[in-house]
């Protein structure tokens, strides 16, 4: 679904492209979990799409909330190797 999204990004077709970001960061929040850098990776495209369609404010919280989540990842696979 990432994927797609990407295509339809990269063709300039930004609100598909956000709907399905949208979708995939929350499938994948249900299924791996906040924390799981899959989702983390969804989130930032997220981020990423709203900065390309100037949604700046949510681009903002979802590029700091990712940063936040990735920090956590961090630790969290760090004590577990």
């Amino acid at each position: 679904m990432n994927n797609l999204a990407d295509i339809y990004q990269t063709q300039g077709k930004l609100i598909l492209a956000k709907e399905l970001y949208e979708k995939s960061f929350e499938l994948l929040k249900k299924v791996l979990g906040e924390k799981h850098p899959d989702t983390i990776m969804s989130l930032n495209n997220l981020a990423s799409i709203y900065h390309d369609i100037g949604q700046l404010g949510y681009s903002v919280k979802e590029y700091k909330g990712a940063f936040e989540y990735y920090d956590d990842a961090l630790e969290l696979y760090q004590y577990s190797l």
